[in-house]
């Protein structure tokens, strides 16, 4: 878990940042999006399909590309985060499709969390400017946030040694990283109900020339919206039952617009509308059983894509479809005896395309003494194949590059896993994960031998074998940190050949120490990410990175002021491409740096 203090003191300003320091996960970023690798997998063109992520509990994951959004692409403010949970592992017995590797629920704050007005403003390297304004408090047994933000950077002016020609500036592109979104957040609560809604939109300017687009030409952008209004309720029922229950409606929309020296530009196009609801129940029976009963339906009843050239008008891809899924799941957590404990349950999902699927997870926990845990887990999860991998192109490819293929299958994993958590004194804990995955039918995009095109096929077979380390903990005089290392071997059971995008070897670290009283502190955090494998076979070099942040916490009691230098030492280093891309390896920022300055006002508690 990472708390809103670790977000502050640490200078994050993004959820990529934020998860990028938890153990185990990386993150590959095409200068476009950010993507989260999972155990060894980081498949360059997944967009984050493998992981579930939610705000309060809110599915956030589309329902075109089913992504999750981590970079400036996410929906929200990370100011506005009161904490990141993080469940490791396969995770459908509960929360279905893309509970694959990971679940993220990120917690957002209240009403009383800001407790008045609260203005911030940052500057950064890249031109780079950002600014939100937010309002919380309390009124007659509710409490109501509401909160506001606007970003825009210029970016970088950017080489790629593989455009250096004359034609094409010698390889640099200048005013086409561009990166801009406003978002808005407001929730409120009264008595058992809490009401959310959400709006965001964010414009890119992709400076890579992905699938051949002209190179050097600000008007290769992207645009993403996503908006969702959501209804929830809790509450208990008698003395026995506790009833949790929502209904949403959520839109998603993608604009994508490619230049191209002949023909006009193509417009890249989708619409996603769903509306969705979840209920669950839960009691103890006898002192010793903890049953969860649920269910929930989601309705896609838009799942639009279109591709077209402007000039002339020729129209290569528009695809309508619909779609629904129902499910019901149950759990069980049986207190054999007061240290051991046995977790079980299983979800049924059934979808219209492809029919149903039952996973369970198993876990059984020992607790020999009071400041140990041992943990035996067993799970499976599936990921059905989104309406992109399944229907963007057509049997011909006239669209230039993809092959549709409705014959998908959905993936499936299985997971065995062992984990040791250890209270080391009062001030110190350690912790532990042996884990093996075994993948079936993994989606990856592939190229047809006779066309030259590429297409999605339930390709390969997988295996994913590792072990975590992590101790952290807070020493006397006020400084704490943590310290992990993550060895995974994510290979392809039919080649033998360690994955695309995977690095055998990670390890981080994070420190914070007060540096005056409770109210100056200096972070510092890093990152070690092993070389790993690109898509054209070649070795993308390991790097380390060193993030540091001084924090003046509350000065004059109204005033916060941060100062960031994000990779202190300059350190180049790349991530693998996708596809799409001329490169092989992209270069990522090199030093850099943030001043932020918050002010509130609060109100009486």
């Amino acid at each position: 878990m990472v708390t809103a203090e670790e977000i502050q003191q640490n200078g994050y300003r993004t959820l990529a940042d934020i998860l990028r320091s938890v153990r185990g996960f990386y993150v590959t970023s095409d200068r476009t999006y950010s993507f989260l690798g999972v155990r060894g997998f980081g498949l360059p063109g997944d967009y984050n399909t493998r992981v579930l992520l939610m705000i309060d509990g809110h599915r956030s994951n589309d329902n075109i590309y089913d992504q999750a959004m981590l970079g400036t692409e996410f929906p929200l403010d990370v100011d506005l985060i009161e904490r990141v949970e993080v469940i490791r592992g396969p995770s459908s017995s509960l929360y279905g499709s893309n509970a694959f590797f990971a679940v993220i629920n990120v917690i957002t704050k209240r009403g009383h969390d800001i407790n008045g007005l609260e203005l911030s403003f940052d500057a950064g390297s890249f031109d780079s400017f950002k600014g939100r304004a937010s309002y919380g408090g309390k009124f007659k047994g509710a409490q109501t946030l509401l909160s506001g933000s606007f970003y825009d950077s210029a970016g970088q002016t950017l080489f790629f040694p593989e455009f250096n020609t004359p034609a094409n500036n010698n390889g640099i592109t200048r005013n086409t990283d561009y990166d801009r979104y406003h978002d808005l957040l407001w929730t409120t609560s009264f008595r058992n109900f809490t009401l959310q809604a959400v709006d965001n939109r964010r414009e890119k300017g992709i400076p890579t020339a992905p699938f051949g687009t002209t190179f050097d030409d600000p008007e290769n952008h992207a645009i993403d919206q996503h908006q969702y209004v959501d209804l929830s309720y809790q509450a208990a029922i008698g003395h026995a039952w506790e009833l949790s229950a929502r209904t949403y409606y959520d839109r998603y929309g993608y604009d994508a617009t490619w230049p191209y020296s002949v023909g006009g530009p193509n417009v890249d196009y989708a619409r996603g509308q769903r509306w969705g609801s979840e209920l669950q129940l839960s009691r103890t029976f006898w002192q010793k059983h903890r049953l969860t009963f649920g269910s929930e339906l989601r309705d896609n009843f838009q799942q639009d894509q279109k591709n077209y050239n402007t000039t002339p008008v020729v129209v290569y891809i528009d695809d309508r479809r619909t779609s629904w899924m129902g499910a019901g799941f149950a759990q069980d957590e049986y207190a054999i005896t007061r240290r051991l404990t046995v977790n079980a349950g299983f979800r049924y999902d059934r979808y219209t395309r492809y029919g149903g699927s039952t996973n369970p997870r198993v876990g059984l926990i020992y607790r020999p003494f009071e400041v140990t845990s041992l943990k035996l887990l067993y799970g499976s999860a599936f990921r059905v194949p989104n309406v992109y991998e399944a229907y963007y192109g057509n049997n011909t490819g006239s669209n230039g590059l993809y092959l549709l293929n409705p014959l998908l299958n959905p993936e499936s994993t299985k997971n065995v896993e062992a984990v040791w958590e250890q209270k080391l004194g009062n001030r110190f804990q350690f912790s532990s994960d042996v884990f093996r995955d075994y993948i079936s039918n993994l989606i990856s995009l592939e190229e047809d031998p006779l066309t030259g095109l590429v297409m999605n096929n339930n390709a390969a077979k997988a295996r994913s074998t590792g072990v975590e380390f992590e101790v952290g903990g807070r020493f006397s005089g006020g400084l704490h940190g943590s310290l992990s290392y993550t060895f995974t071997e994510a290979e392809n059971q039919q080649t033998n050949h360690i994955l695309v995008n995977s690095p055998r070897h990670i390890a981080k670290i994070n420190l914070t120490a007060p540096l005056y009283r409770q109210r100056v502190f200096a972070s510092m955090d890093g990152q070690y990410v092993d070389s790993r494998r690109s898509l054209a076979g070649n070795r993308v070099p390991a790097f380390p990175i060193f993030n540091v942040t001084l924090l003046g916490h509350a000065l004059n009691k109204h005033w916060d002021l941060s100062g960031s230098v994000y990779n202190l030492f300059d350190r180049r280093y790349f991530d693998v491409a996708p596809q799409e891309d001329r490169q092989d390896a992209l270069q990522e920022d090199g030093r850099n740096f943030r001043l932020k300055l918050t002010w509130n006002f609060r109100g009486k508690q």
